[in-house]
């Protein structure tokens, strides 16, 4: 696809009653994406949008499109980014989708690429800043199928300090024993979360 339709653009601008827009498995071309997101912000009569862009084949340049324009977007509501490789953009992308005032489900899983060992400690600690600050309006998360292994140790430890989540999905992370008893011990403090997820199935 080397021309995008201004269609697209036009489309999403003046879509009424739009809740799901599932474009997952879908090779996106950069300028597609941008296109979608540019017609969404304009567009004042949907909300609650649940958007899923997962295993797009986005990478850094798609990370960059999202974080240019994620906080124009008022209708999306729910967002699936998983599965991209986004690598070492993924520190900057979760910041900025942290400061938009609408998204409140996020799934960033499969995008944890253990070659880069030092990224994903920094992609960790960034979320974790999203679990701790109170402007945020992600109360779901899902980081299903990453292999963190240890490194979900991080997340696991910063529950006990966060006050906005309520549902979590840590699946497919082989986190073994110790991850099991910090996550119990998470449990013991934090009274927010309602709906923690691990091996496909809920704790509660």
């Amino acid at each position: 696809m080397k021309d995008i339709s201004p269609s697209i653009t036009k489309f999403l601008s003046q879509a009424i009653s739009l809740k799901y827009l599932i474009l997952s498995g879908t090779k996106l071309p950069t300028q597609a994406l941008r296109a979608m997101f540019q017609g969404l912000a304009s567009n004042e009569k949907i909300s609650d949008l649940h958007m899923d862009l997962s295993n797009c084949e986005l990478r850094s340049p798609g990370a960059q499109v999202i974080q240019d324009v994620i906080f124009d977007v008022s209708s999306v509501s729910s967002l699936d980014i998983s599965a991209n490789d986004f690598n070492s953009e993924m520190v900057t992308l979760i910041l900025s989708v942290g400061r938009s005032k609408s998204i409140n489900h996020l799934s960033l899983g499969k995008n944890f690429n253990s070659k880069f060992n030092t990224s994903v400690t920094d992609i960790l600690h960034r979320i974790v800043q999203l679990l701790q600050d109170d402007d945020c309006t992600i109360s779901s998360l899902s980081l299903a199928d990453s292999r963190l292994k240890s490194g979900i140790h991080v997340i696991l430890h910063a529950l006990r300090n966060s006050n906005n989540l309520t549902q979590l999905d840590i699946s497919g992370n082989s986190m073994g024993d110790p991850g099991a008893k910090l996550l119990a011990k998470a449990l013991h403090i934090n009274r927010k979360l309602r709906y923690p997820q691990i091996n496909n199935k809920p704790l509660l």
